[in-house]
């Protein structure tokens, strides 16, 4: 089962961290809705506290994981976040079960896993892995994340959450998105839907979520400034504060 982090009270409310993440990286967005929902953020198999569970190869099956974790717990209906690869999980979880999503928010993300324009592809990502392992990569990518690099203030807690990643989860996981799109299937999330992204994002680059909000029959977009990829740590109050008021 995967281990998670659990505050609060009231209706619940699903964190899904993406690629390198983990519970950890939603601290401040904890903090901030905690008083009012109760925030389920679980470690994905093969990333930090959950690093020694079986991993899956297809998004669906880490969609799978996350289910299983909530039946666990007794949750029938949620609200649901996902940054990143957690994103596209989040999509593949709304799509799944429609019935179980009340709103969903999709941040620095894509309806395709292959993410063009991304800073490298996917391939050349597993490539790195494989040769040098989890630690360089995660050296290399975690500034990229931030508009200021390792100067930003949560770029430490990033690189540290990455660390924790197992090289199969890391490769798995790329190895899942690199298969997956729901491009097609925009139309059919149904639940009210939150796009953000930040505006200088080279993970996922501005256009995939253009492409969300276009899709998603009742979405809407926020972009917000001189942010990149990991935008809900770069400029937090203010994403704190439009995910709260969406939700």
């Amino acid at each position: 089962m995967l281990q998670y982090q659990q505050h609060g009270c009231g209706d619940p409310v699903v964190l899904v961290h993406g690629w390198l993440g983990g519970a950890a990286v939603w601290t401040p967005l904890v903090s901030h809705l905690s008083p009012h929902f109760e925030v389920i953020s679980p470690d994905l198999p093969g990333f930090a506290g959950s690093a020694d569970e079986a991993v899956p190869e297809t998004l669906e099956g880490f969609a799978a994981t996350i289910f299983d974790l909530l039946n666990s717990l007794g949750v029938g209906q949620f609200r649901l976040l996902g940054h990143s690869a957690g994103g596209m999980i989040a999509q593949q979880m709304a799509l799944s079960h429609p019935d179980r999503v009340k709103k969903l928010v999709l941040v620095g993300t894509s309806c395709r896993g292959a993410l063009p324009g991304r800073f490298e592809t996917i391939d050349e990502s597993i490539t790195r892995l494989r040769a040098e392992g989890v630690k360089p990569v995660a050296d290399y990518v975690a500034p990229i994340w931030f508009v200021d690099g390792r100067q930003s203030p949560y770029h430490d807690l990033s690189l540290k959450t990455a660390l924790q990643a197992t090289p199969k989860g890391a490769i798995n996981c790329l190895s899942a998105l690199h298969i997956w799109s729901a491009c097609k299937l925009l139309h059919k999330i149904a639940m009210p839907t939150l796009v953000v992204c930040g505006e200088r994002d080279r993970g996922a680059v501005v256009e995939e979520s253009l492409t969300l909000w276009r899709g998603i029959p009742n979405a809407q977009l926020c972009i917000i400034p001189n942010c990149a990829h990991n935008v809900h740590l770069e400029a937090p109050h203010v994403f704190n504060q439009i995910v709260a008021n969406f939700l």
